[in-house]
């Protein structure tokens, strides 16, 4: 019979084989480098999963902050500006109801001097300075092309309108479009109702 004797191995003795070994440095190496390439696109995973969350988190506080500022400004005019623009498209309203109510009296009343010219120059100029204030733009411009009608010699023969409507259908159009700029913008009248709700 064969005497087979086995040697304990040795533990210090085994470590240090492993150790000494080429294969260990060779191959833990290459562990680490495979460990810390998984974490760090792990790490990248995470930070493009979350990016967009906190980018869309910051560019929704910032428009919150727009919108509330915003906010903030209508309730201004709202509250402030609205009376005043009231104020002024209703003295604008009986002026002009006044003079096309009864043009003769009114033509009368500066040819007798009873209205004088400064006073109707500061008339026109209460009346646009507080319209340009207030009014929308396409409000100034049909105001604009009223005055530059009235003003203008050649619709005037012998001291009338030779066309009399037209000054009223522009009239007209700046009531309505002061009706656009109080809020009825989705408004299905138009400037003839007006007209027949005056004449």
């Amino acid at each position: 019979m064969l005497n087979a004797t086995i040697n304990p191995v040795n533990s210090s003795d085994f470590m240090s084989q492993i150790l000494d070994s080429n294969s260990f440095i060779v191959v833990l190496p290459n562990q680490w480098y495979i460990v810390l390439a998984l974490s760090v696109i792990f790490l990248a995973y995470l930070f493009i999963k979350g990016f967009p969350t906190f980018w869309y988190n910051k560019m929704l506080k910032k428009l919150e902050k727009t919108l509330d500022e915003k906010v903030e400004r209508i309730n201004i005019v709202r509250t402030q500006v609205e009376p005043k623009k009231i104020e002024a498209y209703t003295k604008f309203s009986d002026t002009f109801g006044d003079m096309f109510a009864d043009p003769e009296s009114l033509m009368k009343g500066i040819k007798s001097g009873k209205i004088t010219q400064p006073e109707m120059k500061k008339l026109w100029y209460d009346l646009g300075a507080k319209l340009f204030f207030f009014a929308s733009d396409n409000t100034i411009k049909k105001y604009i092309e009223l005055r530059s009608h009235t003003a203008d010699q050649t619709n005037f023969t012998q001291g009338q309108l030779t066309d009399p409507m037209v000054p009223i259908r522009l009239y007209s159009e700046i009531i309505f479009s002061m009706r656009k700029d109080l809020g009825y913008e989705d408004t299905t009248c138009t400037a003839d109702d007006f007209l027949k709700t005056i004449m």
